[in-house]
């Protein structure tokens, strides 16, 4: 049974345990604080859910009603078998076949969503269930983009870091004179350290992400297309790994290939050779047209043209030259190892 409340913007509370829900309609933007869903549910679907942010229920206690007789229910979202058990156990149920999730509200447990219903496909082989998924923007990390006009903090010195061009962020050193830049740039993060020690080892590999690309069944395709198209997951990914991951595999197969809209950063990267080409706008900062990594073992493969790539994004009217460097260069543009 479907239910309809796509015009409810202002509802904040659902619970439908015990009902033989398939699935419910939410309106974009809703209001939603507390979402209790049974075990039948079939579509997972929450578009800018933003209330929807006191995590995942994973002991579920019943209701109770309040001194002036309201029912008092458990703030977050609640799903009958699913959000309540653990990877591995045999109890950890779930019949949903769609998930579709726009925003960031949900965190890190959006990650663990998604982790699970491919953990239950894993435990049956046999099935090949297909898993239809869109998620977008997701916020899979401690660190926040810092904006136009953030003004330094000496408090917070030691939670900023900066972009290294090579998927990594690393401890920021106040400068005067080139903080408003890099912010305007988008090379300055801020790291939520309470969020990273809780949750930080949430994701400590590209496994998930490479299971799903890589399924030879095609279980898992996005909810744009009606072919086995990989599924869009864009936003933020923070990979807290111990094993290096080669830099040019991150761009050349992850991004290129099978995730072009997510921004990935890792504790620990094999460095390759890489090129940034940028357009300078009016206001001097630097839109990325496009970046190049080549794999340094690879001794056979170098960059690509920049001039037959990129000539048709980068021209402007009042450019006549355009050109790259083969070294480091003052503004750290083109990076080398």
């Amino acid at each position: 049974m479907p239910l309809d409340f796509s015009s409810s913007e202002k509802l904040n509370i659902f619970r439908a345990l015990g009902m033989n829900l398939s699935s419910v309609e939410f309106a974009s933007g809703v209001a939603l604080h507390t979402l209790h869903l049974p075990s039948t549910i079939t579509q997972l679907t929450l578009k800018e859910a933003r209330n929807l942010s006191d995590g995942l229920i994973t002991s579920y206690v019943q209701p109770v009603r309040d001194a002036e007789g309201n029912w008092q229910a458990q703030r977050g979202l609640y799903i009958k078998d699913f959000t309540d058990q653990e990877i591995g156990s045999s109890d950890l149920k779930s019949n949903i076949n769609r998930l579709e999730i726009v925003g960031g509200s949900l965190g890190y447990d959006s990650y663990t969503i998604l982790k699970k219903l491919v953990a239950i496909r894993d435990a049956d082989t046999s099935s090949h269930q297909v898993l239809r998924t869109s998620l977008v923007d997701v916020n899979w990390t401690p660190f926040t983009k810092l904006e136009k006009g953030y003004e330094y903090n000496a408090d917070e010195r030691d939670n900023y870091y900066i972009d290294n061009e090579h998927y990594q962020l690393v401890p920021y050193v106040y400068s005067q004179d080139n903080w408003e830049t890099n912010i305007k740039n988008g090379m300055l993060y801020i790291k939520d350290t309470d969020l990273a020690n809780a949750r930080i080892n949430d994701i400590t590999s590209l496994e998930l992400l490479e299971k799903i690309a890589e399924d030879p069944y095609s279980q898992y395709i996005s909810t744009d297309e009606t072919n086995n198209q990989i599924p869009r997951i864009t936003g933020n990914i923070y990979v807290n790994n111990v094993e290096s991951i080669n830099e040019s595999y991150i761009k050349n197969t992850v991004l290129t290939q099978w995730y072009p809209n997510l921004n990935i950063f890792v504790t620990n990267v094999e460095k390759a050779y890489g090129a940034k080409f940028v357009r300078i706008e009016d206001d001097d900062s630097l839109t990325v047209i496009g970046t190049q990594k080549v794999d340094p073992h690879e001794s056979a493969t170098w960059f690509s043209n920049p001039y037959s790539m990129y000539s048709s994004l980068t021209r402007k009217d009042n450019y006549d030259f355009l050109g790259w460097a083969i070294k480091d260069d003052d503004d750290n543009f083109i990076t080398l190892g």
